[in-house]
């Protein structure tokens, strides 16, 4: 007869009937080697073909991370969606950890669906641009809020009809899905719609497995402004070139204008306020910083919206230049002078907003024909005698400090009381890490589009640029998406594809030697006391065990083993110690 007390079932006994468990069974041991995987955990994970599973290492890419990171995961439960397994996380013996897996059900299943469509649905309506989904025949599936917009109906009027059938009504002409689909090929065009916009569309063709046409995506871009002003020029400003526009080919903002952070979040909120009214803007900051888009995004949201925006940087006109560029001149002003004159920004400005940025480097000539345009709305061309008014919303921006350039006589103090009404200070990218990586992302996404190739960043190389200080802020952050992405030789851009100073700031975080004496100790304690601040070092720059591996040169089990031992109180060398040794050697 066979004793069934507690005391009998052996490890081994508890491992055979693991492995008659429906559900799967992996249990590791504190080094994360495997003790016990049973056949339902091998289906579940297809590893059937493998004959032996050690360690940790052997799993799926998915478990390992919950290893990695099992104290915070432990009596919680996973996902794993390439497997469609639900998993139980309980806490093992010492460090170690057993997971516990089933098939999810049907119900859960579509839950799981209805959530992704509803994230899906989320991340279309966060987009700046329209998206517009159609079937391989031209069916309209989805849209995003932008679209709404952009067309003037509602979504629920859009989804079901043919692109065709839309056309027909005005809704949108040409269309783009419908030119897409009988040419077989991605298609780029310029949209006009019922309300009177003008759209950029991008046709993208998905196809299936047997060749034809699955989905086409359409992704559109408002024009509209940037048509205004081009007819506007060529209509009464002939002398001005369109390169002088701030506006880029799209009307975009070049993607920039990236709010994640607390900081950015209420200076957006407060820029908001500030467009509502008509009042004179500083904005202040260090280089970088994105001063031109913060005064992009209130000309967008002020009343001014429809008409220019346009931008001069007064430090890269010459002095000599610059009150004709600004205020313009009459014909036969001046020796050399076009003979029918020539409009200046502050004319052509008329009705929007002129963005003055480094205004410290306005000469005080001109401070005063600015004062008079801030008081009056007038001022007079080059060789005029009679005054122009001008309807014009300024907004300067700088990196100096004006109350200094006040001080010392290079900045009049009437003209910085009437330009410093509404100052808003814009913070550099270090004191708002939260913007890093989204920014990081959106120049990426903006650099594949202008070059055609996919790529992304690996999750190493995001961790690492989290961190950094960008001392060059946005502008800086911008040069080393387009360095990364022209480094890149596969899809991945990975740690290797860094800068070579940024890289090697990383790896040894600065060029003189990494390890300073400052006293004599036992050699045995100066090499504990290395091998931890190493350790301590390669923890602070990655988010795993593996990457502390890979960057020490040694196995992932040997850094879980140290880290250990550094959180053991008992064996850690402190500098206390190493302080208290040399007081006594002394």
């Amino acid at each position: 007869m066979v004793d069934k007390t507690p005391s009998l079932l052996t490890w081994k006994f508890i491992t055979r009937i693991l492995q008659h468990f429906e559900e799967g069974v992996v249990i590791l041991d504190p080094e994360g080697e495997i003790t016990v995987i049973n056949s339902a955990a091998r289906s579940l994970l297809k590893l059937e073909k493998l004959t032996s599973i050690k360690n940790v290492n052997d799993l799926p890419k998915e478990l390992q991370e919950i290893w990695e990171n099992r104290y915070r995961h432990n009596n919680t439960k996973r996902f794993l969606h390439n497997f469609d397994v639900e998993v139980n996380i309980v806490p093992g013996f010492g460090d170690g950890v057993a997971m516990i897996m089933k098939k999810r059900s049907s119900d859960l299943l579509h839950g799981q669906e209805k959530l992704i469509n509803r994230e899906l649905q989320a991340i279309l309506d966060s987009s700046f641009d329209g998206i517009f989904i159609t079937d391989g025949k031209g069916i309209t599936l989805r849209v995003n809020e932008k679209c709404e917009i952009f067309y003037g109906i509602s979504r629920d009027q859009l989804i079901g009809r043919h692109v065709k059938e839309l056309e027909k009504e005005g809704v949108f002409s040409p269309s783009a899905t419908a030119m897409a689909i009988e040419k077989r090929k991605n298609i780029s065009v310029v949209q006009t719609t019922a309300n009177g916009r003008n759209l950029l569309v991008q046709a993208n063709i998905i196809w299936d497995e047997n060749g034809e046409i699955y989905r086409v995506i359409c992704s559109s871009k408002d024009i509209t402004e940037l048509s205004h002003l081009k007819n506007r020029f060529s209509q009464n400003h002939p002398l001005i070139n369109d390169s002088q526009l701030s506006l880029d080919e799209n009307g975009n903002t070049n993607g920039s204008l990236v709010a994640k952070s607390p900081v950015m979040k209420k200076l957006l909120n407060f820029a908001s306020r500030v467009a509502q009214t008509e009042s004179t803007v500083l904005l202040l900051g260090e280089t970088g910083v994105g001063k031109g888009e913060i005064a992009r995004y209130i000309h967008k949201n002020s009343r001014r919206s429809n008409g220019p925006f346009l931008m001069v940087n007064c430090g890269a006109i010459p002095d000599t230049l610059m009150e004709s560029e600004i205020f313009g001149y009459d014909g036969g002003a001046f020796t050399g002078a076009n003979k029918q004159g020539k409009i200046g920004f502050m004319e052509l400005a008329d009705g929007g907003t002129l963005f003055l940025d480094e205004i410290g480097e306005l000469p005080l000539s001109l401070q005063v024909k600015l004062l008079h345009v801030l008081q009056d709305g007038t001022f007079t061309r080059i060789g005029g005698r009679e005054y122009i008014r001008t309807d014009v919303r300024i907004i300067a921006a700088t990196n100096q400090n004006l109350e200094e350039l006040v001080r010392i006589g290079k900045f009049r103090k009437d003209l910085y009381y009437r330009l410093n009404v509404i100052p808003i200070t814009i913070p550099p990218l270090r004191e708002r890490p939260e913007d890093v990586i989204p920014l990081l992302i959106s120049y990426l996404e903006r650099t594949i589009e202008k070059n055609g190739r996919s790529k992304e960043f690996s999750r190493d190389v995001l961790s690492l640029l989290s961190k950094y200080n960008w001392p060059g802020n946005i502008r800086e952050l911008q040069n080393f998406v387009e360095w990364m992405y022209v480094a890149a030789e596969d899809d991945v851009i990975d740690i290797s594809c860094l800068p070579p100073a940024i890289y090697d700031r990383f790896r040894f975080n600065s060029n003189e030697s990494p390890i300073v004496i400052n006293r004599i100790i036992p050699l045995k304690e100066a090499l504990q006391f290395v091998e931890q601040e190493l350790i301590k070092k390669a923890q602070s720059v990655t988010t795993s065990t593996y990457q502390i591996a890979e960057l020490l040169k040694v196995n992932q089990s040997t850094v879980v083993r140290k880290l250990n031992k550094i959180k053991s109180p008992d064996k850690e060398i402190t500098l206390n110690r190493i302080s208290n040794f040399s007081n006594n050697a002394n």
